[in-house]
């Protein structure tokens, strides 16, 4: 009898434990799925966060003091003042050295334009690192204003004192419009048409960078490389002078937009 009760005991028991087993697995997979759930939110919420993360301290596309920009900057002035210093003076000098140095010089006006593929590089580079920033257009123009404004405005109070510029000259500088001939002027200065140039750039180029994705952007500046130089063509073949076209900035934006591309 004693080993009968025993074996009725331990299969209660066992009955207990297979009852315990069974409530369990109905519970763990309720169980593990909140765990595994719980585990998923996370990890998402880290991914997010991650993403964020990599958004907000993204490496900006320029540096503080990039060193191999100053080589391009000395090749560009070197160009444009030999091109100043020896061909439009080699006339007052005949002889075979300076028609010879002339010839040399003959694309220094290319300077010009090596400033503003330089230009197009650094303004679409802080244009697109200040893209999301609070503030974009008006600390973009105020630092345009502190950096240009008063050296201009210190050169044009000379010119008119030495009387090298008349009314509509000073009209055609303060406008920024020495680049065209729609404002009649007795005495201007020529040097500042390509500064004109610099300023009606940066009127659209801004909103252009702020309204259109990176790769809208870059196909945007192929395009202008692309219809550019087929422009300034057909303008020299309806008569215009080379001189006007080269520099009017509707008709010279591919050099921006190849230092955009940069």
């Amino acid at each position: 009898q004693g080993s009968s009760a025993a074996r009725q005991t331990n299969g209660i028991a066992a009955f207990i434990r297979d009852c315990a087993k069974g409530c369990l697995s109905i519970v763990r997979p309720n169980t593990t799925r909140s765990t595994f759930l719980a585990h998923s939110t996370l990890s998402a919420d880290t991914v997010i966060e991650t993403s964020k993360a990599s958004k907000e301290f993204r490496a900006p596309l320029l540096r503080r003091h990039m060193p191999e920009l100053d080589v391009f900057r000395g090749l560009a002035i070197a160009l444009v003042v030999s091109y100043h210093l020896f061909y439009w003076t080699s006339h007052s000098q005949p002889g075979f050295i300076p028609n010879l140095i002339s010839r040399l010089t003959l694309f220094g006006w290319l300077g010009v334009n090596l400033f503003f593929v330089l230009s197009g590089f650094l303004i679409t580079g802080i244009l697109l690192d200040t893209k999301e920033k609070p503030g974009f257009f008006r600390n973009f123009y105020l630092r345009r204003v502190r950096r240009i404004v008063p050296a201009y405005a210190l050169c044009i109070v000379i010119l008119i004192a030495v009387g090298m510029v008349s009314f509509g000259g000073v009209i055609k500088a303060v406008t920024f419009t020495e680049n065209y001939s729609f404002i009649h002027a007795k005495k201007n200065y020529d040097p500042f048409w390509s500064l004109s140039v610099e300023e009606q750039f940066y009127l659209f180029w801004p909103a252009l960078v702020l309204l259109t994705k990176r790769r809208q952007l870059t196909i945007i500046c192929v395009a202008i490389c692309i219809a550019e130089p087929a422009l300034r063509y057909l303008a020299v073949l309806h008569g215009n002078h080379v001189g006007a076209v080269h520099g009017a900035t509707f008709l010279i934006a591919d050099g921006f937009a190849i230092g955009a591309l940069g």
